[in-house]
């Protein structure tokens, strides 16, 4: 990435991970989240480990979604309401409902996110829209992805549940 004049740093890995996510090369999109972290000494976030989780579960393979989302937890990263709905769609397309709902209530019980049960996530709920917010000149537009999202907020960073103490399968 350097050699092409584009700084290296975890936006562009970021953007480069959701690019081979999308096109369904999970396997590329791992290799280069190994070299961000070993070779680049860049440390992944909340944002790499979503793009990561959602490249598996478009992959089919939800245990690779739910083995990244324990791997945050391990390494500390405060996951967000995406975390856990990309987890529950995980589940759910694996025929897990139940387990869906475990993730629901674990999300629930997470201190750091807060859960927006009235107006869902802009589509339905009659929230309004980034497009809406821009045109009544709000400015507290997030780009998807960057953190905070319609309905979550993550607070603070420190002190994931210890090991065993979760709903979710083998994690937090």
């Amino acid at each position: 990435m350097a050699a092409a004049g584009v700084p290296a740093n975890r936006v562009t890995y970021n953007v480069q991970l959701k690019g081979y996510c999308q096109q369904l090369q999970i396997g590329k999109a791992r290799e280069l989240f190994e070299e961000t972290v070993t070779d680049a000494g860049i440390q992944p976030g909340m944002v790499t480990y979503n793009t990561l989780m959602d490249g598996c579960v478009l992959s089919d393979d939800s245990t690779g979604a739910l083995a990244f989302f324990n791997e945050m937890w391990s390494r500390g990263i405060a996951p967000s309401t995406v975390s856990y709905m990309t987890l529950m769609k995980a589940f759910t397309v694996l025929g897990q409902p139940k387990v869906a709902h475990k993730v629901f209530e674990e999300m629930e019980r997470d201190p750091r996110v807060t859960v927006d049960r009235a107006g869902g996530d802009g589509e339905a709920g009659g929230r309004e829209d980034e497009g809406t917010r821009r045109a009544a000149g709000r400015g507290d537009v997030r780009q998807p992805g960057e953190g905070h999202h319609d309905g979550a907020q993550a607070r603070g960073g420190a002190g994931a549940l210890e090991r065993g103490e979760g709903a979710v399968p083998g994690g937090g």
